[in-house]
């Protein structure tokens, strides 16, 4: 039987932050090292829209900006999502902000080749995910096939009848392309409005604690490509692989890497910062230094002029002076003071500040890893589709913390 190597993901705007991308490629390495079959799992059957409906990327101004598709999906599974105008518009408006490059109108003909009004977001997903990876071999599988659903339907009813009284279900209803949680209750199923609910008489889909059971049974599958959370809760499901009698499939941990660019370098060595620090950078600490260096302590400046108002007020008391208005206007005169002294630290120390703002935003973006948030669709804009795949192939080693694009 030929060796299944599967690894999957939410169905995401634009194929989903850069680690998706990790994923996958580590599936398909993983697959020619044991001469089996990569299979990347588009997950249609979630229904968390806004954890999906957005996507990050940096304008033609070097700002982070969020596009967000706006739309109520009444609860629908995000794979049967109908494209609308407002999506279109979202992913025109993305590609008129990016910086323009010789790159630009094959990235423009990939999206909108892609996104079609009318067509659901699993179907633009998987014709995305085509293009993508197209010179590689790998399979795609959409969890939402009748196929599929009928095979886990009797482990999903095995799991039925495991389930505790008084508490939710993990499996849902598949009801008119909806996903409804259901609960136990003196051995019977109700919806979160207590309609009473016969699970065998829908499709059953699974949740977070049966999705990779019902994948290992379906493919037989050797190995599963995770990230570090999915490491952590697949662990956590052991005795519930042993209540259904499914051998769990290997787990393999995925690359985990930032990619440094070229045109980074010179913000590096202004502040004194190596790439191959970058996973140890405290953000915050680096610009304290570099306020630090300018000779002004906030801290320590306020604490002087506090002891000097203070002091200067207490005499004016003694003198018989009346101190309500003048402790006002001190105390605007102060907070005048310190915004001066404040403002002519940073401009004495703005270039490194310019410098610390672009590393931070691009390798630590909304206090995430750059993996988390940044898309592939940025480095096919600056490098090329083609170019920047075959550099994460050659490159890809699950072991590795940083991908420096300037040796290529």
């Amino acid at each position: 039987m030929k060796h299944n190597i599967i690894t999957g993901q939410q169905t995401h705007l634009l194929g989903g932050p850069l680690f998706v991308l990790y994923k996958i490629m580590g599936a398909i390495i993983e697959a020619q090292t044991s001469q089996g079959t990569a299979v990347y799992w588009l997950e249609t059957n979630d229904a968390d829209f806004a954890e999906v409906n957005h996507f990050y990327y940096i304008n033609k101004n070097k700002k982070l900006e969020k596009a967000v598709w706006q739309k109520d999906t009444g609860g629908l599974c995000i794979g049967k999502v109908a494209i609308d105008d407002n999506l279109i518009n979202l992913l025109q408006q993305f590609l008129d902000s990016v910086q323009q490059t010789e790159f630009t109108p094959e990235l423009k003909n990939i999206i909108l080749s892609a996104y079609k009004k009318g067509s659901t977001l699993g179907q633009a997903s998987l014709a995305l995910a085509r293009k993508i990876f197209k010179k590689f071999p790998l399979q795609f599988f959409d969890p939402s096939r009748r196929e599929f659903l009928t095979f886990i339907k009797p482990i999903l009813l095995r799991e039925a009848a495991l389930t505790p009284d008084k508490t939710q279900a993990n499996f849902f209803i598949l009801d008119k392309n909806i996903r409804k949680a259901v609960f136990k209750k003196d051995g019977l199923f109700f919806d979160r409005k207590n309609n009473p609910v016969k699970p065998e008489n829908y499709l059953l889909l699974p949740n977070v604690k049966t999705r990779s059971i019902c994948q290992d049974a379906y493919f037989n599958c050797g190995s599963y490509i995770a990230g570090p959370a999915e490491q952590k809760y697949l662990k956590k499901l052991q005795n519930k692989y042993k209540q259904h009698k499914i051998q769990p499939a290997t787990i393999i941990p995925r690359m985990s890497a930032a990619v440094i660019e070229k045109q980074h370098l010179r913000h590096f060595k202004r502040l004194s910062l190596k790439p191959a620090q970058l996973d140890r950078i405290n953000w915050e600490k680096e610009k304290k230094k570099i306020l630090a260096a300018t000779g002004f302590n906030e801290k320590k400046v306020t604490g002087k002029c506090r002891k000097a108002e203070r002091k200067y007020l207490d005499r004016l008391q003694q003198a018989g002076i009346p101190l309500a208005k003048l402790k006002k206007e001190t105390e605007q005169n102060l907070k005048h003071a310190l915004g001066f002294m404040r403002r002519q630290a940073r401009e004495k120390a703005a270039a490194k500040l310019n410098s610390w703002q672009l590393l931070k935003q691009h390798y630590n973006p909304l206090g995430n890893p750059q993996e988390r948030i940044y898309n592939i669709f940025y480095y096919v804009n600056l490098y090329g589709l083609d170019n920047f795949l075959d550099y994460i192939y050659r490159s890809y080693n699950r072991n590795k913390k940083i991908l420096e694009m300037y040796h290529d």
